[in-house]
């Protein structure tokens, strides 16, 4: 029995001795994976800590790369509206910021503008830093405002044939006259009184016409009646038909209800029962009912809304919204100024308040009379506001709110002046009601037109937009018409700078009192008789100082280009592009007066602070781009365009291609902007 429980004590002692080394290898086996695992763990979070930072290195190089990469295609913009637009692109410069950055290198290309919408350049910048690339293109509309492609003038005359006039619009300050009425722009297929296809012609005073005929295409309606319009509808007209007598309208000044037509902005079908206004021939005016035929052309706008100061427009709603001011005061049974919301009328005759929503500039009325009753029964901010005034007035603009008395005031209309006190601006029209040079019996006096203004800071507002919503701009071809404001300039200051893209430039300067010569290779001169030969291959820059206007140092400007003559019998067609380029190009500002000389070809901007007429015999005058004269003194002294030969042809036929885009006449802006992924390669132009 011992030997037994001795094999059996044996035995389990064995079996104990096996489970306790088998336990030990276990354990064994456990602390390795253990110590592995943690090997493991740690090996992970230092490779895990150095990915991080280079993770985070990768991502900074991507973010510098990207910041100088937007850098310059900011730089881009700024140098096209600081010199215009390239001439031949594809071409690139080095990126200015990333050049002077350690371990980065950039350029910009200016690129063809794209195919399928000629008005956008792309723009493509791109920029590496520490070795990681990051691209962006940006698309920048080329077109020039579109009131650049036009004749403007603060009074706009024609004598002869200006039926080639197609593409662009007409617009004034004061008047537009037609010395032969079926010869005046006519309208586009389709146009009407709420499809303001070009040509359009705006006044801010009146728009006059003589010998009445039938024009010679519709669908401009039966203007077979000449005279003066002052307003587009005939609700507005049929009050101041007394003005083309020379006698003021009568009531005096307006009553409420008629207050309510001086609201009406274009596009619009017109009040009532939808009739524009109506006239009669020179020497007379016979009141005719709201049930005549329209007679107006469509594409006719007298009492446009001019471009009035922001400033000057706030003080004048403060003034007219606190009872302040001259212009305020009750004048033969009447306001003489009133502030009123803008309003539009549909083809069925409903008429609505124009509203608008700011996208950078929020008038401060907005805020100061949020509901203001008596606006023409607008209580509420957000709507597009108008001033309409019967006669001149003054205003010394300030934020004030109210105003010191005597900030608007009416303006005093005897000559010589002055019109307004030291710091008064002037607004208004005050002048013969026809103006026309062959002394027709409707030149019968001199009477205080009515006019309209609108606030510029809304209207600057708008058109800033890729596509305004509210104003006539780029793309919004059916926008609020108006008047555009243009701000004085001094024209000597362009002299030495560059305003075209290649080309040449002179400098004409008339003036002693302004010794100034441009370097080479500016070419100086002093001549009241030039020659302009820009060509498209090689664009002139023309500045010529001989101002101010009416001293006698006006310039006669002959051209190069000789254009024939159209055929007789038929009306001129607009030139072909292949003849415009073989046409004048370029660019001519004048601080003075100018003549217009022979007949030519011209493809560019035509700037003068005096008055530009036409020179004698017969002409042929074809421009592709615009005319523009501004006065420099209130009332205006300047700025009346005299296309005043009977047997010449004026031509004004579409728009400037975008190569001779100069920073002086365009504001060259960003579209959109396109960040390229790092995995996309270079982007090709569309």
């Amino acid at each position: 029995m011992k030997r037994l429980e001795s094999r059996e004590g044996g035995v389990l002692a064995s079996l104990v001795a096996s489970a306790h080394g088998e336990e030990r290898g276990v354990a064994l086996i456990l602390v390795l994976f253990v110590i592995f695992a943690l090997g493991m763990m740690l090996f992970s979070f230092a490779f895990m800590t150095q990915s991080e930072l280079g993770f985070a290195g990768l991502n900074r190089s991507s973010v510098e790369a990207l910041n100088l990469a937007e850098a310059g295609a900011q730089e881009a913009i700024q140098r096209i509206n600081i010199n215009g637009l390239p001439s031949s692109p594809p071409t690139t410069f080095t990126n200015s910021l990333a050049s002077t950055t350690p371990g980065a290198t950039g350029t910009v290309t200016f690129q063809p503008n794209m195919l399928a919408a000629p008005s956008l350049m792309p723009v493509t910048s791109v920029a590496t830093f520490a070795g990681i690339q990051r691209k962006v293109r940006v698309l920048i509309n080329t077109n020039p405002n579109p009131w650049q492609y036009q004749l403007y003038g603060y009074q706009v005359n024609f004598d002869g044939n200006t039926t080639p006039t197609t593409g662009n619009d007409i617009y004034s300050s004061g008047t537009v006259e037609f010395e032969n009425w079926p010869f005046s722009p006519l309208c586009a297929a389709g146009a009407s009184r709420t499809n303001l296809i070009s040509p359009q012609i705006m006044g801010a005073a009146f728009i006059y016409a003589e010998s009445p005929a039938a024009n010679q295409v519709p669908p401009c309606g039966a203007p077979n009646n000449a005279g003066t319009y002052f307003s587009e509808c005939q609700d507005l007209n049929s009050y101041l038909t007394s003005i083309q007598k020379g006698i003021a309208p009568s009531p005096p000044e307006p009553t409420g209800a008629i207050w309510g037509y001086f609201s009406e902005v274009a596009p619009t079908s017109c009040l009532a029962d939808g009739k524009s206004a109506i006239s009669n021939e020179a020497g007379g005016f016979t009141f005719l009912p709201l049930s005549v035929p329209e007679n107006i052309p469509v594409n006719w706008h007298p009492m446009s809304p001019q471009g009035m100061n922001a400033t000057d427009f706030l003080t004048v709603v403060n003034a007219w919204a606190n009872g302040k001011g001259a212009a305020m005061l009750p004048v033969a049974g009447g306001p003489t100024l009133n502030v009123m919301a803008a309003t539009q009328t549909n083809t069925a005759g409903t008429k609505a308040t124009v509203t608008y929503s700011p996208a950078y500039y929020v008038p401060q009325y907005y805020t100061n009379y949020p509901a203001l009753t008596g606006w023409s029964g607008v209580t509420q901010k957000g709507n597009l506001m108008l001033i309409a005034a019967m006669q001149p007035f003054c205003v010394i603009g300030t934020p004030t709110n109210p105003p010191p008395a005597g900030s608007v005031y009416l303006a005093t209309m005897t000559n010589p002046g002055p019109y307004c006190p030291t710091g008064g601006n002037y607004y208004g029209y005050n002048g013969g009601t026809a103006n026309s040079g062959g002394g027709s019996s409707d030149d019968v006096g001199t009477l205080p037109i009515p006019g309209r203004f609108v606030d510029w800071g809304i209207v600057s507002d708008d058109i800033a937009r890729a596509v305004p919503s509210t104003f006539f701009g780029t793309g919004q071809q059916n926008g609020i018409r108006y008047i555009p404001k243009y701000s004085q300039t001094s024209i000597a200051s362009y002299a030495c700078q560059k305003i075209v893209n290649g080309g040449h430039a002179v400098y004409d300067n008339l003036v002693a009192a302004v010794p100034l010569t441009c370097p080479a290779p500016t070419v100086n001169v002093s001549s009241t008789t030039q020659t302009f030969d820009g060509s498209q291959a090689n664009p002139e820059a023309m500045i010529i100082a001989n101002g101010p206007p009416g001293n006698g140092m006006q310039v006669t400007l002959s051209f190069t280009s000789a254009p024939s003559a159209p055929a007789p019998g038929s009306p001129p067609a607009c030139l072909t592009t292949a003849q415009f380029n073989s046409g004048n190009w370029g660019v001519i500002l004048a601080s003075g007066d100018l003549v217009l000389n022979g007949s030519f070809i011209f493809s560019g901007f035509i700037f003068a602070q005096g008055n530009v007429a036409m020179g004698g015999g017969s002409q042929n005058m074809w421009l592709q781009g615009g005319i523009m004269t501004q006065p420099t003194t209130t009332p205006p002294t300047g700025g009346i365009m005299n296309l005043n030969n009977k047997s010449s042809f004026v031509g004004l036929c579409g728009g400037l291609p975008p190569s001779l885009g100069s920073p002086l006449f365009g504001n060259f802006a960003p579209v959109t902007w396109e960040d390229v992924p790092l995995t996309v390669p270079g982007m090709a132009n569309p």
